[in-house]
């Protein structure tokens, strides 16, 4: 029961990670490793750019969403950390797995910086 615990609160901290990070995310390009991910129905691109455009003019116009999301995504991270080092507490063998995650992730998102500091 434990190893499903913890892998399904994993899972949920790198999906609400990614739910945070998906209202700044510039889908121009895709993400290293190739191809779009799609946390929703596929979209053109005229259909994201309207979204944006609309998330840019909401933001603008109510500028404490800005504030508010803001320290959403600030709180998150302050949570991810206590996470993380509760996990590893608990059982310090999943240390190198998380550490295999966090590298895999985008720096954006908390993952380690590219090794060619790009």
């Amino acid at each position: 029961m434990k190893p499903t615990l913890l892998l399904t609160t994993v899972a949920l901290c790198l999906t609400s990670a990614v739910w945070i990070k998906a209202q700044d995310a510039d889908t121009s390009t895709p993400p290293a490793g190739g191809g779009h991910h799609h946390w929703g129905p596929p979209m053109s691109e005229a259909d994201r750019a309207k979204l944006k455009a609309a998330y840019e003019s909401a933001v603008a116009s109510n500028p404490d969403l800005k504030t508010e999301g803001d320290a959403l995504k600030q709180q998150q991270e302050d949570y991810h950390k206590k996470l993380h080092d509760a996990m590893v507490a608990a059982d310090p063998s999943v240390g190198p797995l998380l550490a295999k995650m966090h590298h895999h992730m985008p720096p954006e998102d908390g993952g380690a910086p590219p090794a060619d500091g790009q």
